[in-house]
């Protein structure tokens, strides 16, 4: 099967995925729940300070590394026009919340200011998918240990929905500028302490990136062996993040068609001959 065609499953299967989690948009499901909802955060904590929180109507389950790592898969959330598209298909999710709160962030935010990041949790089993600045050592990502993980707790109230960050009932987007609903304050966003989810992950790790730079994603859990200072396992997603003019994506590079391939050597090939063309003339 062509990459193409794989391609094309792989959209119907994660438009299906985001459809169904569409129907509880709103009611945004907390670590707690043992499968999250993958929510955006961004913030800006400079001169006006405000927040913003997004569903992104997947859960952590439908989220995971094996489902994203399709070469091509490239899903993008346009908080500007509602809309969530899985390789070039538009959802059916019916977004109604998004642009608004897009509007007034934006109204208050800079974007020089701004950083974001995407996370989402499942507390019963210790695991969190969790955004983190783009070239940051591998290395330091693995030095996150298990008991690191089991201080998320305070980070849960973040995708809580009785009432702190995703703070209003019914919908799939909100922003605050001050109380419970503020991540700057309540959760000490905006400071070196936040850098890694209020230091629940390994020190020298941002999770917040600034608007328009790339963030890669992780899989933490604690299925690796040894106690609390033993190492979290930690799984690299083949995708990378990228938030820029109220857009989010999630994308995987593409491998070459054989076609492709057979173009690309025919080329080097052409280009060789020619230099060895030019030695000989010149000899």
């Amino acid at each position: 099967m062509k990459l193409k065609m794989k391609l094309m499953a792989a959209a119907v299967a994660l438009a299906a995925s985001a459809g169904a989690h569409a129907a509880t948009a709103g009611s945004m499901d907390n670590f707690q729940s043992g499968n999250s909802s993958l929510a955006f955060i961004a913030l800006d904590s400079v001169g006006s300070p405000i927040s913003m929180m997004m569903d992104l109507d997947f859960n952590l389950n439908s989220f995971l590394p094996a489902a994203m790592s399709a070469p091509g898969t490239t899903i993008q959330w346009n908080f500007g026009a509602n809309t969530l598209t899985v390789n070039g298909v538009l959802s059916g999710s019916t977004q109604t919340n998004w642009s608004g709160a897009l509007s007034s962030f934006n109204a208050l935010a800079q974007t020089t200011e701004t950083q974001w990041g995407v996370i989402a949790g499942d507390s019963a089993t210790t695991r969190y998918l969790t955004t983190v600045v783009a070239g940051t050592p591998i290395g330091t990502v693995d030095n996150t240990t298990k008991g690191n993980l089991t201080g998320f707790a305070a980070v849960d109230l973040m995708v809580n929905n009785q009432g702190n960050a995703q703070q209003l009932a019914g919908t799939n987007g909100s922003t605050a500028s001050s109380g419970d609903g503020y991540v700057g304050q309540t959760y000490g966003f905006g400071t070196t302490a936040s850098r890694g989810w209020q230091n629940k992950i390994a020190t020298g790790v941002d999770t917040l990136a600034d608007v328009g730079n790339n963030a890669d994603f992780y899989m933490y859990d604690t299925t690796s062996p040894g106690g609390g200072t033993a190492p979290a396992k930690a799984s690299l997603y083949a995708g990378t993040f990228n938030y820029a003019a109220g857009v989010l994506t999630y994308s995987v590079a593409a491998v070459p068609e054989p076609s492709e391939y057979a173009l690309m050597l025919a080329g080097l090939g052409m280009i060789g001959f020619m230099a060895r063309r030019r030695l000989n003339h010149r000899a």
